[in-house]
């Protein structure tokens, strides 16, 4: 009952108070469409606009101002540049001057040059000489390093003949000398090798090569008696290979003369007895050197008693090796250089040994490269 009354209150309320809120709003928005309010609003949008203007200009002045800058400085640039082209327009034709007065004389000079060779070559023919002035030995290894090729370029005639030599040179510490094991070695003509031919360089056999050969450099120290034979110890190999050309001294062709005595030339080398053109390039060929050096035959030293001091001649490595040499030798018709026949016996103590068996490979080895077939 209570909430009926209460509705019924707020009704009532709301409808005698509708015609007083109607007139409220009614002032209220004859006062915003009044002729001085509209007015105002148009005066102050005007203003509005005008403050818009001004910022646009002021802004388009700034733009106009920089670009002016920007066109002084580029003039300037431009005259400058101008100047420099002149500067260089000038230089560049006292340089063709030049360029030309040069060419003119190189010319002179090359036609006589060419004058002076047709004399020397005329003078050569009548005298019967044979000249060089170009000899050069281009050589490459492969990425494996296995194989080289080489190339002659030389002035020398086609049918001249060359020895051509690949090696390795290792150091001796008791004489702080080089020696050399060969890789290849051959004679050939200039015609033969003005194409570039391959040669393998085979490191297997250039290292039983080099075992034997220390072998070989000691016991023929002991037999003469040559200490710095004798003590043969390699301490350093080079990591390169040398290729070594030089023209023959035994010359087919009849115009070098006896030991090449009308050979002449720029590169010409003159002895007392011969005259030869040499060529010495070198090309990197990496190896473990140091393993080399390890693994050769021990070496007992000067200051070591003398039994020990023969020793190297009565262990097991060095038995195997003039067993080896020895045998090979005698199946080639050879004599024979051992000191004693006892040693064709190997000691029991030796037999079976791995340092007999190497001993054996390398004396065999030794004796087939000192006579080939």
């Amino acid at each position: 009952m209570t909430k009926i009354i209460f509705l019924i209150s707020v009704i009532t309320f709301l409808f005698l108070c509708e015609p007083f809120a109607d007139e409220n709003i009614h002032n209220i928005l004859s006062d915003l469409s009044s002729p001085e309010r509209l007015e105002w609003n148009d005066f102050k949008t005007r203003e509005i606009e005008k403050l818009k203007l001004k910022n646009k200009i002021s802004l388009l002045k700034k733009i106009h101002f920089d670009l002016k800058n920007e066109l002084i400085k580029l003039k300037q640039e431009v005259y400058f540049k101008n100047s420099e082209h002149d500067k260089i327009t000038k230089e560049n034709i006292e340089l063709r001057k030049e360029t030309n007065v040069f060419l003119t004389e190189l010319s002179i000079k090359e036609y006589e040059i060419d004058n002076i060779r047709k004399e020397i070559l005329e003078e050569d023919i009548k005298f019967g000489r044979v000249r060089c002035d170009k000899f050069e030995i281009h050589a490459e290894l492969d990425n494996n390093n296995s194989t080289i090729s080489i190339s002659i370029n030389t002035d020398l005639p086609k049918s001249t003949l060359v020895n051509i030599t690949i090696n390795r040179m290792f150091v001796n510490a008791e004489d702080n000398q080089k020696y050399a094991i060969d890789y290849f070695a051959k004679k050939v003509t200039v015609s033969e090798w003005e194409k570039t031919r391959s040669i393998t360089l085979d490191q297997k056999k250039w290292e039983n090569q080099f075992k034997s050969q220390i072998i070989n450099y000691r016991l023929e120290g002991k037999k003469k008696d040559i200490d710095n034979l004798k003590f043969f110890n390699v301490t350093d190999i080079d990591n390169y290979v040398n290729i070594y050309t030089e023209v023959s001294m035994d010359q087919s062709d009849e115009r070098f003369g006896n030991r090449n005595k009308n050979l002449v030339g720029q590169l010409v080398t003159t002895s007392e007895e011969s005259k030869t053109v040499r060529n010495i390039t070198k090309a990197y060929h990496t190896i473990d050197a140091n393993k080399l050096i390890n693994t050769q035959p021990p070496l007992y030293k000067h200051n070591e008693p003398k039994s020990q001091r023969e020793a190297p001649l009565f262990d097991c490595y060095y038995i195997g090796y003039k067993y080896g040499r020895c045998a090979t030798l005698l199946t080639k018709g050879k004599n024979c250089d051992l000191e004693s026949d006892k040693m064709l016996t190997i000691p029991v103590s030796c037999r079976g040994q791995e340092s007999t068996e190497r001993g054996i490979s390398a004396g065999v080895f030794s004796a087939w490269y000192s006579f080939p077939d």
